[in-house]
């Protein structure tokens, strides 16, 4: 039984953390994780075609930093 209970805490401490259930985060860290990939995606663009994509790939990364840097304040 104490087995469970730590493997649980390892799920639901962070979560806690920051003022959510393992479910509301999971939902949340993976819509951040599809986001990132989203930016990789136009960075690789603008790598092999700089003339492309010029100025995406920062906007994208400032809007999900305003995102971050608010959700962060609340938690604290």
């Amino acid at each position: 039984m104490r087995t469970l209970k730590k493997i649980k805490k390892l799920f639901t401490n962070h979560p806690n953390e920051v003022g959510e259930t393992y479910f509301e985060h999971l939902l949340f860290a993976s819509k951040a994780a599809k986001e990132t990939a989203k930016i990789s995606c136009i960075m690789m663009t603008h790598a092999v075609c700089p003339f492309m994509c010029k100025t995406s790939a920062g906007e994208k990364l400032n809007e999900l930093n305003i995102k971050l840097q608010k959700r962060k304040e609340e938690c604290e």
